[in-house]
């Protein structure tokens, strides 16, 4: 991630010389300041320590106010575009999108969704981009569409922050099969191995009424303490929301596993097996995933090894 950066920050000294070392960026969080366990909350959150450790200053703002009193004062803006999308001043400053989404992610059902939140009526697909002098995309498949448009673009994947995921063992918190995340859209993978009779625990709110509760465990697990909870599951389980697999979206979910050392399996996505060779087994379907918790439950020399691999690939990232 501190590579990914520093390639950002070099890029960004083409538009706009910084005469002093440390840069005044502003981050736009696609969340409120309260939302402490909403996944676009987290991901901004590390990334802000991910350029904060390279010795820059970073001025978080969040949906209820993007633009706080002193943010003029700011070099860079990073707007991360999850479900939100921005309307950014017309002023002289560097402004960089960050589409850990598809640009689509952000529509109006979705707005609809969160109280007090609306569609702007200046919104539109077609004219955001040109606001900003750079795109930051975490898809190699969409940078390429986006750079048909003739904007500047740099691949910048989801990422981790190995302060949080790191290799730690308790067994108090150890599964065969472990799941985490609401179950806000379709868990193919979650709903795919409790039909093949496998006994998955199930961590996200919403899983009370969605499976039964024999193998729901809890509504959530502190990012702080999730790591313990990856590396001690023989496997944990990963599938991706369509609109990010269509467009080679990789999920923060797989870094975050791998970094910690536990064993994923994951459906298939190309762009997974470009990261990660052979380490992650992928399941195409109901009866490819089955088969495979069956064979690595049976074989935890095989998951070790994988997992081992895995947290190596991780490192390169």
């Amino acid at each position: 991630m501190k590579r990914q950066l520093a390639t950002w920050l070099f890029l960004f000294s083409l538009w706009q010389p910084i005469n002093s070392s440390a840069v005044e960026v502003g981050l736009k969080i696609s969340s409120a300041e309260n939302w402490t366990a909403w996944g676009d909350y987290i991901l901004g959150q590390d990334f802000k320590s991910g350029i904060e450790a390279l010795g820059h200053n970073v001025h978080p703002a969040y949906i209820d106010n993007f633009y706080p009193l002193g943010s003029e004062q700011t070099d860079i803006d990073i707007y991360m575009h999850g479900f939100v999308p921005f309307n950014p001043p017309k002023d002289d400053k560097v402004k960089v999108l960050y589409l850990y989404y598809p640009l689509e992610t952000a529509n109006t059902k979705k707005f609809n969704n969160l109280e007090g939140i609306k569609e702007p009526e200046w919104y539109s697909l077609e004219t955001e981009l040109w606001d900003y002098d750079l795109i930051a995309v975490a898809s190699p498949v969409y940078q390429k569409e986006i750079e048909k448009l003739g904007k500047p673009t740099v691949f910048v994947p989801q990422f981790t922050n190995t302060e949080k995921f790191f290799y730690e063992y308790d067994a108090s918190v150890a599964h065969d099969i472990l799941f985490v995340g609401r179950p806000g859209y379709e868990r193919v993978s979650a709903k795919w191995a409790i039909e093949s009779g496998f006994d998955v625990a199930l961590y996200g709110d919403g899983w009370q009424t969605k499976a039964p509760l024999k193998y729901f465990k809890g509504n959530y697990i502190n990012n702080h303490e999730l790591h313990k909870y990856y590396a001690s599951a023989k496997i944990v389980l990963n599938d991706t929301r369509n609109d990010m697999k269509e467009a080679g979206f990789v999920s923060n979910r797989v870094f975050d596993v791998t970094a910690s050392g536990g064993f994923l399996i994951s459906d298939y996505m190309p762009e997974i097996e470009q990261f990660y060779g052979d380490s992650i087994p992928m399941f195409k379907n109901k009866e490819e995933l089955a088969k495979l918790l069956q064979y690595y439950l049976a074989h935890p020399e095989e998951r070790q090894q994988k997992a081992r691999r895995e947290r190596l690939v991780k490192k390169v990232l």
